[in-house]
C-alpha cells in the first residue's frame, strides 16, 4: 500500500479547478466603486466583490424566473 496517496492522488489532480479565471471589461467609475469597498474592508479583493455580486444577480434571476411560473391564485 504506497503511503502518498496512490491513485486518488492522481484522480485529484486531474479533476478541474474550482473556479476559472475570466477576463471582461466594465466602466471604470464601477472598478473604482468595487476597489472603494475593498478599501472599505466591506470585501477581501475585487475577485470576491464580483463573485458576490454575480451570485447575488443569478440568485435574483433564478427567484423571478420562479415567480413567474407559480399560477397567481385568487
Amino acid at each position: 500500500m504506497r503511503k502518498n496517496g496512490g491513485v486518488g492522488r492522481l484522480l485529484r489532480r486531474r479533476r478541474e479547478p474550482r473556479t476559472v479565471i475570466v477576463g471582461f471589461r466594465i466602466p471604470r467609475g464601477m472598478l473604482k466603486t468595487i476597489d472603494e469597498l475593498v478599501e472599505m474592508g466591506v470585501f477581501n479583493n475585487r475577485s470576491e466583490a464580483i463573485r458576490i455580486a454575480l451570485y447575488s444577480l443569478i440568485r435574483d434571476l433564478e427567484r423571478e424566473r420562479e415567480r413567474a411560473r407559480k399560477p397567481v391564485l385568487g
